[in-house]
């Protein structure tokens, strides 16, 4: 299965102030955003195992920010200033049973199964952020009475 989204934002503010000093000074600002994101998701069992399939997800995305600034004083003084933000990521994750009472593989041992995850992101300007997992659970046989 596969799924793929995405969103798109725009703002526009604008202002204009008055100060009194030993004259009127008006002051014009513009703030200027534009963001957006898209976002893919990968899931499937592309093996079969003796005790179950194998089970994956894949997520990639991405997130972009961009913030322009503008102001323009009426004497003429003018600033602008500008930033920007990217993102990207990527996580996956993998379930698969090891032994298992429904199908009977090594059904004396029970159920147990594994996950391992791991995850990958970069944020522009920042770092890259890593993590990784490993888990799994045991639901022993119970002897019949």
């Amino acid at each position: 299965m596969e799924t793929v989204t995405g969103a798109y934002h725009h703002g526009d503010a604008r202002g204009e102030t008055a100060r009194f000093t030993d004259r009127l000074l008006r002051e014009r600002t513009t703030a200027i955003t534009n963001a957006g994101n898209a976002k893919l998701i990968v899931m499937g069992s592309p093996l079969s195992l003796p005790a179950s399939k194998l089970r994956t997800a894949l997520r990639i995305g991405t997130e972009v920010s961009r913030l322009a600034a503008f102001s323009t004083i009426r004497t003429g003084v003018a600033s602008a200033n500008s930033s920007a933000q990217f993102d990207l990521n990527a996580q996956t994750s993998v379930n698969v049973a090891l032994t298992s009472r429904r199908t009977g593989f090594l059904g004396v041992l029970g159920t147990v199964t594994a996950n391992m995850n791991g995850a990958v992101r970069r944020v522009s300007g920042y770092a890259t952020l890593d993590r990784s997992a490993t888990a799994s659970t045991e639901h022993p046989a119970t002897a019949s009475a």
